[in-house]
């Protein structure tokens, strides 16, 4: 391996997005070359291949074009985790960017040889931004004394625990074979989850690494985007399920924060078809095919799920609980939860005139 750090940039009609994605990491000169981004052109129609082309032409040591047919997010983490030279490996997806002045830091944090030699896992804070990158908010994790565990890791910070804090060592996804579903969308998920079963030594960086765009139209993390695609939703929850099932972990930190992540994952899915306006009969036959699954599969995490809770307007409900149940306090809880969603768009709406 003759980089530091691989990029996996998935691209797929980013034409608006990418220039802003790939020049944030313009650096200077000694870390040019420490890094290589794999921008995975996955069957665009627009001019998505032709930008990232203009960059390889400028900086072919660090940037790289593949040009492959549509195949969906993951055919592209498969395919630049097949072609990986860096040492360890982030995602960063094209219509997101990297603040370029902590990338150098960063890049220079990895290098260090203590880190590269026992991290599994490194850490980074992350920022919101929207399209015209303007500034929303950072969320920073915990401070932990370096190395740490996944045992370690607050509540808080599980809360969070998204794709754009986390940077692998790469030979620890190749250690595990690691192949990420195809042809769906939300399988981040699975990137987030099934590399924990190998990591065991977790570094931080204390920088503000990631920019994360929100509120993009079309963005597949829209509520309306979820119900629509609710299918895959439970397609990838089903898969970390059925992951972490057929593989023996012998380090109970490390299950005991897989199974965490395995509950919060579900009660948003349960959450999600439950309290949705849109939701279909056939988002909730789903759900009840999910349930019969995740009980034969996992008590742990069926049995925690109807402890979920939510207070609405003062009252504690558990509605997965009361939805198994055919409890009447889940139709009270929908409409309350209605209601009070409903006033709170109308207050927002009044307060902002």
């Amino acid at each position: 391996m003759d980089k530091i750090l691989t990029l996996i940039i998935p691209a797929y009609n980013m034409e608006r997005y990418l220039d802003r994605c790939l020049s944030s990491l313009i650096v200077d000169e000694k870390h040019m070359m420490m890094f290589e981004a794999l921008i995975i052109n996955d069957g665009s129609s627009d001019r998505t291949s032709e930008i990232g082309h203009q960059y390889e032409a400028r900086r072919p040591e660090s940037f790289r074009v593949i040009d492959k047919e549509n195949g969906h997010y993951g055919s592209c983490v498969n395919r630049g985790l097949s072609e990986a030279r860096g040492v360890f490996i982030k995602i960063l997806d094209a219509d997101d960017s990297l603040d370029s002045q902590e990338f150098s830091l960063f890049l220079d944090f990895i290098n260090n040889t203590n880190v590269e030699s026992n991290a599994d896992l490194i850490l980074s804070n992350y920022s919101f931004v929207r399209e015209n990158n303007s500034f929303v908010k950072s969320y920073f994790f915990s401070h932990y004394d370096c190395p740490c565990s996944l045992k370690s890791i607050s509540e808080k910070d599980r809360m969070d625990w998204f794709i754009h804090g986390l940077t692998y060592k790469t030979q620890l996804l190749k250690e595990i074979h690691y192949h990420q579903t195809e042809g769906i969308s939300y399988t981040d998920n699975e990137w987030i989850f099934n590399p924990l079963i190998k990591v065991r030594s977790i570094y931080q960086f204390k920088g503000t690494l990631y920019r994360y765009t929100i509120d993009r139209e079309g963005q597949s993390m829209s509520t309306e985007q979820r119900i629509k695609n609710l299918s895959m939703s439970f397609q990838v929850i089903e898969s970390n399920v059925s992951f972490y099932h057929d593989n023996v972990i012998d380090d109970a930190g490390v299950s005991s924060f897989m199974v965490d992540r395995l509950i919060k994952e579900a009660s948003h899915l349960y959450q999600l078809c439950l309290f949705t306006y849109n939701c279909t009969v056939d988002s909730l036959e789903k759900l009840k095919q999910f349930d019969r699954f995740l009980s034969e599969k996992n008590s742990i995490v069926y049995d925690s799920t109807g402890r979920y809770s939510i207070t609405i307007g003062g009252i504690r409900f558990y509605p997965v609980s009361d939805w198994r149940g055919h409890n009447y306090k889940i139709k009270v809880a929908q409409i309350l939860y209605r209601l009070a969603d409903w006033f709170h768009k109308v207050y927002n709406r009044t307060s902002t005139k």
